[in-house]
């Protein structure tokens, strides 16, 4: 994969989704795997979103961070 290709995705993403300087894009999501690093990491930062991450994928930990930030995105893997 190469740096152009991840910046197009990143690019492709935040459009789609509408990330703006005013989101706060939550997610227990590993920035590890290319779905956490494009998908949130890169298209956020890329469209000056704020971005909250859960440190475990566990449905209280979730939920505890949604009531603390209302987010306006919540990206994850349904389990």
């Amino acid at each position: 994969v190469s740096e152009r290709s991840l910046i197009s995705h990143a690019a492709t993403v935040a459009g789609h989704l509408s990330y703006s300087p005013d989101d706060v894009i939550l997610t227990p999501l590993p920035f590890s795997h290319i779905f956490g690093q494009v998908s949130v990491l890169l298209a956020g930062l890329s469209a000056g979103a704020r971005i909250e991450a859960v440190p475990r994928p566990a449905p209280d930990l979730v939920f505890e961070a949604m009531e603390r930030v209302a987010p306006t995105h919540l990206l994850a893997v349904p389990t």
